[in-house]
């Protein structure tokens, strides 16, 4: 079953007791900047990951339901360069500093740079539990001649998107033909129900936060939105 997440301040094996000393020496948590940084690592605050996926990787593997993901300080964001593909029941948090101990600063928002033009993908089946929180996403513009491209693209799920900027490209992507921030996509059988709290959503051809929203409540006929 699930065991403890070393440094987590939570009791993940449900057993009574935060971080005893049975919580088997891993974690999820990712810094890229971090002296030592290392997918070989155990995922502690002291031995931290390096990627993203990487702590995905280690959620599934141990039964943990979050991934940690640092700035470089308080003030200074990480820039993590990956294809991203969110996992049922498991949420990706950012906004970390890695101190001793860490914790979350709300002065600047984590940065994913997906290495893709459809951006960091939550796919069909995802449900409320999975949350993307405290990003910045950009997607790859037009690489690969992708005439669309997107920052996230949700597909026929409901994940929660909490403290999320997304739009834009990262530096040096290819032009694209369309672009927005967030693509949704579903049908009557299998419709999608994003949760969207405190979002920020850009299109990088120049339309504006409503024109985005907009775009989201057609695809969706009945957006969620808090905050």
């Amino acid at each position: 079953g699930p065991v403890d997440i070393c440094g987590s301040g939570e009791d993940e094996d449900c057993d009574g007791f935060v971080d005893e000393a049975g919580c088997a020496g891993v974690g999820t948590w990712v810094c890229a900047s971090c002296a030592g940084a290392s997918d070989t690592n155990p995922g502690t605050q002291a031995r931290p990951l390096k990627t993203i996926n990487k702590g995905l990787v280690q959620a599934v593997t141990y039964g943990f339901n979050k991934v940690y993901v640092a700035n470089r300080d308080a003030t200074t964001a990480n820039i993590y360069a990956e294809d991203l593909t969110l996992l049922p029941g498991i949420s990706i948090e950012g906004r970390w500093v890695p101190e001793t101990p860490w914790w979350r600063s709300s002065a600047v928002r984590t940065v994913i740079h997906d290495t893709t033009a459809a951006g960091l993908k939550i796919p069909a089946g995802i449900g409320r539990d999975t949350v993307l929180e405290g990003f910045e996403v950009r997607s790859a513009g037009g690489l690969g001649g992708a005439t669309v491209a997107s920052a996230v693209k949700i597909t026929s799920s409901a994940p929660t998107l909490r403290d999320v900027w997304a739009g834009g490209f990262v530096p040096g992507a290819p032009a694209v033909a369309t672009s927005v921030g967030i693509l949704v996509s579903g049908t009557s059988s299998s419709p999608a129900r994003p949760r969207l709290e405190g979002l920020a959503a850009d299109n990088p051809g120049g339309a504006t936060d409503g024109s985005v929203a907009r775009r989201l409540r057609a695809a969706l006929g009945r957006l969620c939105r808090a905050g």
